[in-house]
C-alpha cells in the first residue's frame, strides 16, 4: 500500500499519463455506484415492509419508532423494561431525528437511511480504494468485486454481495461495512498527515456507539495498518492508535446506552438459529474466488492487510472450539481477500493495457456496460425471487398494528415466534423476542415464558393462570407459524379472537 502524495502514490490521477481523461475514472465509478448501490437502495426500501418474518428489519423499525416517539427517554421497543436498547445508537437517532423534522412515517424515515448509507458506502469505497491503490481504476474494480465476486448469490446480513444488498441496504452492519473501509483509509492518510487523526477520533466513537461487534471488526483492520503500512514513522503509528482509543472513550459516553457494558453482557450462547458458518456450503464456497487474491499479499506493500488477514481468520477458526460469536470474522475474512483480489486484477490490467493500447478507450466503457446489465439482471432476479416468496404474502406489518391499536403501547403482549416482529415493529411491547437481544438481561427467562405461554400441551385453566401472573392479556400469533391444534385451543379458551390477514388476536381475560 501507498501513501497518499509519496512518489509511489501520485496526488494527481494517474490517467494523466495515458490517454484517457482524468474524469472517465470518476464518472465510470459513478455509474456503476448508481447501478448497484442505487438499485440496491431502490430496491430495499421497497420491499422492506414486505412480510420478511426472518430479517433484521423489524427490529430496526421498531427502535427508530421509539425514537421518532422519544428521542431524549425513549421506551424500550421491545419489552416494557427500563433498559435501554443497543437500537438507539446514532444511525437511528439521526434517522428518527430527520424523520420527525420533514414529518416522516417510520417507514419513509428508515428509506432515507438507506439511500444514506448507499451514499456513504459508495464514497468509502471510493476513498478507499484512491487510498490503497495508485489507479484511477482502483474504485470501481474494488466496488465490482465486492459485489460480484462470489461463487453463488451468497446473502446475509454483515457480508457486503449485492444480493445481501438488495434487501439490508439499510442496515446498520452494512453502514460498518461503509465506515471500517473509511476507518481504514483515514489510519493509512494519518500515518502520512497528522491532519487525519480527528477524523479518527471520531469514526472510532461513532462505529463503537452503533455496532459493537462490527467496530471490532474494524478496529482489528485499523490496527492492522498502523501497525504494518510499510514506511510509517513510530510516533505516526502511536498518533493513530491513540486517536483510535480517544474515540473509544469517547463513546462510552453515549447517552442512550454504556457501548462497553453492552460488549460485556454479550448475547445468548445457547442461541443455535442462523447458518452454519463452518458448514461445506459456507465456508469452501464463500471463499470463492475471492481466496485467489491471496496472491496479491506477496507484495511488501500488502502487509497490513495479510495481518489483518491472519487476525480475522484466527478469531473466525475459533468457533471450531465453540466460540459462537466468532462466525462472524468470516465476513471480514471475505472482505480483506476481495481487497486483495481487486489488487490482482489492478495488477493485471495495468499488464493489459501495456501490451494492448487500444483497449485503452473502449474497454473501460465496455466493462462499465456489463457490470451494469449484470448489476439489472441481479436485481431483475432477485425481485422475481423476492416476490415468489413474499408478494403472495399478507401485510403483516398493517395487521399487527389495526389488531394492537387498541391495546396501550406499554402493555405487553405474548407473540408466538416470529409474530413478535411485525407487532414490536408495529409499536407494542411483547413478553420475548425470538432472538438475542443485548441489553434484555433477562430475555432467556422471557423466552421461557413466552413458550409455556403456548405449549400445547397446557390446559385452558392453566394458560389463563399463567396468563394472569404474567400480566398478559392479550396473545398474539400468525397462522402459518403454529400448529393447528394450537390455534384451535386458543380460540376455544380466549373470551374474544380476531383476526387480521393471517394475524389472530385471543384476549384470555378483561
Amino acid at each position: 500500500m501507498t501513501s497518499p502524495g509519496s512518489a509511489e502514490h501520485p496526488a494527481g490521477p494517474a490517467s494523466r499519463s495515458g490517454h484517457i481523461p482524468d474524469w472517465v475514472p470518476l464518472v465510470i465509478y459513478l455509474l456503476i455506484a448508481a447501478a448497484t448501490l442505487g438499485l440496491a437502495a431502490v430496491t430495499a426500501s421497497t420491499n422492506m415492509i414486505a412480510d420478511q418474518p426472518n430479517k433484521d428489519i423489524w427490529q430496526h423499525v421498531a427502535a427508530v419508532r421509539a425514537l421518532m416517539e422519544n428521542l431524549s427517554e425513549p421506551r424500550n421497543p421491545f419489552v416494557v423494561s427500563p433498559e435501554p436498547s443497543r437500537h438507539f445508537q446514532p444511525l437511528w437517532v439521526a434517522t428518527a431525528v430527520v424523520g420527525n423534522a420533514l414529518n416522516l412515517t417510520v417507514w419513509q424515515a428508515v428509506t432515507v437511511a438507506t439511500f444514506a448509507i448507499m451514499l456513504t458506502l459508495a464514497f468509502a469505497i471510493h476513498f478507499f480504494a484512491r487510498t490503497v491503490f495508485e489507479s484511477p481504476w482502483a474504485p470501481s474494480v474494488l466496488l465490482c468485486v465486492m459485489l460480484f465476486a462470489w461463487s453463488g448469490p451468497y446473502e446475509h446480513t454483515g457480508l457486503h454481495s449485492f444480493w445481501t444488498l438488495l434487501y439490508a441496504a439499510a442496515y446498520p452492519a452494512t453502514f460498518m461495512i461503509a465506515l471500517s473501509l473509511l476507518l481504514w483509509a483515514m489510519v493509512i492518510r494519518a500515518l502520512g498527515d497528522p491532519r487525519y487523526l480527528p477524523a479518527l477520533v471520531l469514526l472510532s466513537a461513532v462505529m463503537l456507539a452503533t455496532h459493537q461487534l462490527g467496530a471490532v471488526i474494524g478496529f482489528i483492520g485499523a490496527l492492522s495498518f498502523a501497525a504494518a503500512q510499510p514506511g510509517a514513522p513510530v510516533m505516526r503509528r502511536l498518533g493513530a492508535l491513540m486517536a483510535g482509543l480517544i474515540g473509544l472513550v469517547v463513546a462510552l459516553a453515549w447517552p442512550y446506552f454504556n457501548p462497553a457494558q453492552l460488549m460485556l453482557q454479550g448475547s445468548d450462547s445457547a442461541w443455535v438459529g442462523g447458518p452454519n458458518f463452518y458448514s461445506p456450503p459456507w465456508m469452501p464456497r464463500i471463499l470463492l474466488p475471492a481466496a485467489i487474491g491471496l496472491l496479491w499479499l506477496r507484495h511488501r506493500k500488502a502487509r497490513p492487510l495479510a495481518l489483518a488477514l491472519g487476525l480475522y481468520l484466527g478469531l473466525y477458526l475459533l468457533g471450531l472450539f465453540g466460540v459462537q460469536i466468532a462466525a462472524r470474522f468470516l465476513m471480514p475474512v471475505v472482505l480483506v481477500l476481495h481487497v486483495a483480489l481487486a489488487g490482482l486484477l489492478l495488477e493485471a490490467m495495468t499488464w493489459v493495457r501495456l501490451r494492448r493500447p487500444v483497449l485503452r478507450q473502449s474497454a473501460p466503457w465496455l466493462a462499465a456496460t456489463g457490470v451494469m446489465t449484470l448489476a439489472a439482471i441481479e436485481t431483475i432476479q432477485f425481485q422475481a425471487r423476492f416476490e415468489l416468496h413474499y408478494a403472495a404474502a399478507p401485510d403483516v406489518y398493517i395487521a399487527a398494528e389495526r389488531l394492537t391499536s387498541d391495546i396501550p403501547d406499554d402493555e405487553q403482549v405474548a407473540a408466538f415466534g416470529l409474530t413478535a416482529w411485525p407487532v414490536v415493529a408495529a409499536g407494542q411491547r411483547v413478553l420475548s423476542v425470538p432472538w438475542p437481544e443485548p441489553g434484555i438481561t433477562d430475555l432467556a427467562e422471557r423466552q421461557e415464558m413466552t413458550d409455556a405461554l403456548f405449549d400445547t400441551a397446557l390446559s385452558p385453566a392453566a394458560r389463563r393462570a399463567m396468563a394472569e401472573g404474567l400480566g398478559i392479556r392479550v396473545l398474539m400469533t400468525d397462522r402459518r407459524y403454529v400448529p393447528p391444534d394450537l390455534l384451535e385451543a386458543l380460540a376455544e379458551m380466549a373470551i374474544s379472537a380476531s383476526q387480521d390477514s393471517t394475524m389472530h388476536r385471543f384476549d384470555l381475560w378483561e
